[in-house]
């Protein structure tokens, strides 16, 4: 209140507190009245309660923090449903298993060739094994992102082989005309085990 004292005009948002004890809330303007020497005779008050609108933007500011905790919680729920779908495991000296389950789309391809290279480079792996009898449908373009990280794999010096070929899957691959060219494939993962550690020189 110095500055009222000293006849300077003070306006702004103001909280106060009620009769019962509640904070209220005023747009004010404190308007010093000066006299003949030009000193603060008095002080003219303007106050509208905005105890409302305030309330109003803390409540809207309140939920916008919780909606960017809720993205944040859901960023971080699905970084870990990617990682626990995403299991790229040393099933045996020298090789490599990743089953797939669910929906295969060009960014999880993305994410699944860069955990799998990762992973062989880590672990000097020979064989990669992927396993795709989870996967839900497949059709040109899922057929097409499984042969892009066999191929990747390859690469690497790791020899690739997709198992879990269900008839109904080679039925469509077939139909639509697609070529896995020199990629293994195995009805079983039982036979791609097989097949992997026939490479890597070991029997069960």
């Amino acid at each position: 209140m110095g500055n009222l004292r000293r006849g300077e005009y003070l306006a702004g948002e103001f909280c106060r507190i009620g009769k019962l004890g509640q904070e209220v809330w005023i747009q004010g303007s404190y308007n010093p009245v000066l006299d003949l020497t030009g000193k603060p005779s008095k002080i003219v008050k303007f106050a509208t309660d905005i105890t409302a609108q305030v309330e109003q933007h803390h409540q809207l500011k309140r939920a916008m923090e919780e909606a960017e905790e809720a993205a944040r919680v859901r960023e971080e729920l699905h970084k870990s449903l990617q990682e626990m779908s995403t299991p790229v495991t040393p099933i045996w000296d020298g090789i490599l298993l990743l089953p797939l389950v669910g929906i295969i789309d060009s960014m999880r391809t993305a994410d699944v060739m860069n955990k799998s290279l990762t992973k062989i480079a880590e672990t000097r792996a020979r064989v990669f094994v992927l396993d795709i009898a989870g996967v839900a449908t497949v059709d040109t373009g899922v057929a097409n992102q499984l042969i892009k990280i066999t191929k990747a794999t390859q690469f690497m010096g790791c020899e690739a082989i997709i198992s879990g070929v269900s008839p109904a899957i080679a039925r469509t691959m077939v139909e639509l005309g697609v070529s896995v060219g020199d990629i293994r494939t195995t009805a079983t993962l039982r036979d791609a085990f097989e097949i992997a550690l026939k490479r890597v020189g070991s029997t069960l």
